[in-house]
């Protein structure tokens, strides 16, 4: 969301839209992303977004060059990886990702990362 919303952590979320735009960087997502996506952006209609904007952003997001691995191939480790380290499923989707096609999961979510910290030196802070 830091990619189509002014928020904190956005600036340095661009670069790594720049370094995936010049084909300098490859993204995986889960296919999860984009139900994630969705629902981020129908609660920030409480914020004032709107359907237009938000209709723009899916857009926007549907045109990134990124590799989209399909949930099938992540379960049902994803849903024991939520178990063990007491996250939510939808996270743990994108920890079994970077952990099957080991690369660097990152993520602003500092609460996550303190309950992954010691175990997945490949989960990072953005």
């Amino acid at each position: 969301m830091k990619w189509f919303l002014l928020e904190e952590g956005s600036q340095v979320a661009e670069r790594f839209l720049e370094e995936l735009l010049a084909g300098q960087a490859i993204v995986l997502v889960p296919s999860s992303l984009f139900y994630e996506v969705a629902n981020v952006l129908w609660v920030r209609r409480r914020d004032g977004l709107t359907e237009s904007t938000s209709l723009a952003i899916w857009q926007r997001l549907t045109q990134l060059p990124v590799t989209v691995i399909e949930w099938h191939e992540l379960f049902p480790e994803a849903l024991s990886l939520s178990y063990q380290h007491d996250i939510a499923v939808y996270d743990a989707v994108f920890v079994r990702l970077a952990q099957l096609y080991g690369c660097d999961f990152i993520t602003a979510d500092q609460k996550l990362l303190q309950q992954l910290a010691g175990t997945y030196e490949w989960a990072k802070g953005l």
